[in-house]
């Protein structure tokens, strides 16, 4: 009688503890998984940081988008890792990804060479309001890109090269300089029709409209005083173009290739 006894009292203290195991487990499969930047091996390379869909560099105390992983065509870029701020879109970043929309936060100051160059589907991206500096051929190849506002912070670019699909463009006054002499903001944009210079703009960079056959409308505020080389060459579609009294310098080829002036 008491061996059945102690059997039953085994055979139920076991049952308690498997189901107790089991309880336990379910807890930690169904607990949250931590959203902080998890850090991930690669062979010969040292570690690679990854923070959901990115892969990112740390600074200082600042923190770069290196790569995106991920094929989801609209995202959000965070504008912190880890308590750090993002400031940079790294070079290539999301070269030749499927990225449709895209939102950049207001952290972030420069864009790196070739970060969205040829992402064909991408129609749609909304740029930091403190962006300074963005470098060549960042958007290259972005045939499905219609619409963007340049925020009135960037100072550098060379950046919507063969954009054949933006219509309009209002260039910021801050916007001085090239990331790269040859390769003008808006050069082979084939869709462009008008563009708006805003005014206290005193340069018009070189190349900035090369090959733009099917521009029509270009409004110059008196405020310019130089047109750089090669500005207007090829917009053969340009019947005419105020230039204000302003204007005492005009580089050299800047409206050559123009066959409707």
């Amino acid at each position: 009688m008491k061996a059945k006894k102690t059997l039953a009292l085994l055979i139920a203290a076991a049952m308690l503890t498997a189901s107790m195991s089991t309880a336990l487990n379910a807890s930690a499969a169904a607990a949250p998984t931590d959203s902080a930047a998890i850090v991930t091996a690669v062979s010969g390379d040292g570690d690679v940081l990854v923070y959901g869909d990115f892969e990112y560099e740390v600074d200082g105390d600042e923190v770069t988008i290196t790569k995106y992983t991920q094929s989801s065509t609209e995202f959000t870029v965070p504008s912190e890792i880890d308590g750090k701020p993002v400031t940079k879109i790294g070079e290539s970043a999301f070269k030749k990804t499927n990225v449709r929309t895209i939102a950049l936060p207001d952290t972030v100051t420069e864009i790196g060479g070739s970060a969205f160059v040829d992402c064909a589907s991408l129609t749609e991206i909304t740029l930091s309001k403190g962006l300074t500096t963005m470098g060549s051929s960042v958007f290259s190849g972005c045939g499905n890109l219609h619409e963007i506002t340049i925020p009135k912070t960037l100072t550098k670019s060379s950046s919507f090269s063969g954009c054949g699909n933006l219509h309009e463009i209002t260039i910021p006054k801050t916007l001085t300089k090239s990331s790269s002499y040859f390769s003008g903001s808006f050069n082979y944009c084939t869709g462009l029709q008008k563009a708006t210079f805003e005014d206290g703009t005193t340069t018009i960079l070189p190349y900035i409209f090369e090959n733009c056959e099917n521009l029509t409308e270009v409004n110059i505020p008196d405020s310019v005083t130089k047109v750089g080389a090669n500005a207007f060459q090829g917009c053969k579609a340009l019947k005419s173009i105020t230039l204000p009294d302003s204007i005492t310098e005009i580089g050299d080829d800047a409206f050559s290739e123009c066959t409707s002036l």
